[in-house]
């Protein structure tokens, strides 16, 4: 009788270590490879993120340039302008 409990127990056993160990140890096994991964996907993204911080670094430099240009092109306009109302007054005294 005391080996047929212990037989019970130990099928019982048995099945927990079956039902469930056996599950989270592939669980965990399948985690491990995931985090790899992960780990990996996590480097490539960093990666670009560098790349992408040196095109911004680049595109701020152009920025600048475009606004130096654009000042420029501005102060001709404004000159332009002023140079267009000469003329226009010019053009009124002639015509009276």
């Amino acid at each position: 009788m005391a080996g047929l409990i212990n037989n019970n127990a130990w099928d019982k056993t048995r099945d927990i270590i079956v039902v469930c160990v056996i599950p989270f140890a592939g669980w965990m096994w399948s985690i491990s490879g995931d985090s790899a991964e992960s780990r990996r996907a996590i480097k490539e993204l960093q990666e670009d993120c560098r790349k992408y911080e040196a095109q911004i670094e680049s595109l701020k430099a152009q920025d600048v340039e475009f606004k130096v240009i654009n000042a420029r092109i501005e102060t001709r306009l404004d000159a332009i302008d002023a140079n267009i109302a000469e003329i226009k007054i010019l053009l009124k005294e002639r015509l009276k």
